[in-house]
């Protein structure tokens, strides 16, 4: 089965996109000598794989311009598009918790409703890291398995050394001027 990545600190989410890139003959986006994230004016013209910017992970989570205007990634119900606690715990799971005998955690990819534009676990699964500068650290996006539901509001913040078992990354590759 496939299963998200997960565990991921900002740096390794990084770090992988500077080594796909370099794999496929394309730049680095990311400084790893002082591991400054570009602007976001600035890594749209990087040619590479990257981590999206904040804007970039709305408008595809929305649908793009294919948006039918849903509150969620493909959904105005959450349960048909989102991985959360309750629904984690269905036979399949990656067992990554066990409380009081209730095992949860990850669930494989594509077994949920996608959106419009036929992306899948936008607002589930795992936080995603962006380039999105928040509070000293990096702003994620989405919500998680662990998480007791879905808000309006699916975004919290980390410092870059921070990880927690809930974080994973989606990359974009971006083509340059």
């Amino acid at each position: 089965r496939d299963y998200t990545v997960m565990l991921v600190y900002w740096y390794g989410a990084a770090a992988y996109c500077n080594w796909l890139s370099e794999k496929s003959g394309m730049d680095k986006v990311y400084d790893e000598s002082t591991w400054v994230s570009p602007k976001d004016e600035e890594i749209i013209k990087k040619k590479g794989y990257r981590l999206p910017t904040r804007n970039e992970w709305v408008y595809a989570m929305q649908g793009g311009i294919k948006s039918n205007g849903t509150k969620f990634a493909g959904s105005n119900n959450w349960k048909e598009v989102a991985w959360y606690q309750e629904t984690s715990m269905a036979d399949g799971n990656s067992a990554l918790d066990n409380e009081d005998g209730i095992i949860s955690g990850t669930m494989p990819i594509g077994l949920l409703k996608p959106n419009e534009l036929g992306i899948l676990d936008m607002t589930g699964n795992v936080w995603e890291w962006t380039n999105a500068d928040s509070y000293g650290g990096k702003m994620l996006l989405g919500s998680c398995w662990s998480s007791g539901g879905v808000n309006d509001n699916c975004w919290m913040y980390l410092y870059l050394d921070d990880t927690v078992f809930d974080t994973g990354f989606r990359i974009l590759k971006t083509k340059g001027e």
